[in-house]
């Protein structure tokens, strides 16, 4: 989501020919968006669980928390946005 931001700011630098105070202004909205939208499915894969697999959330494997067994979450959630 920051690179994301960070590419944004570029397109408004060169191509709207914003200036640093205009960018400032965007950094609020930048941190609600960032934080907020991936908020959401973070505190909700806290209270997935099922019998076959198990918790959502589990060891760490290559930046991503949700567990193994829940392979479609992990690149639904994690990989789809960095691609």
């Amino acid at each position: 989501m920051w690179a994301f931001c960070m590419a944004i700011n570029v397109f408004l630098v060169f191509f709207r020919r914003y200036s640093v105070r205009q960018l400032r202004k965007l950094d609020i909205p930048y941190l609600l968006v960032c934080y907020g939208i991936s908020f959401i499915p973070a505190l909700v894969f806290l209270f997935i669980h099922t019998e076959s697999r198990g918790n959502m959330y589990g060891p760490a494997i290559i930046w991503c928390w949700i567990d193994i067994k829940w392979d479609c979450f992990r690149i639904i959630f994690l990989y789809l946005w960095i691609w």
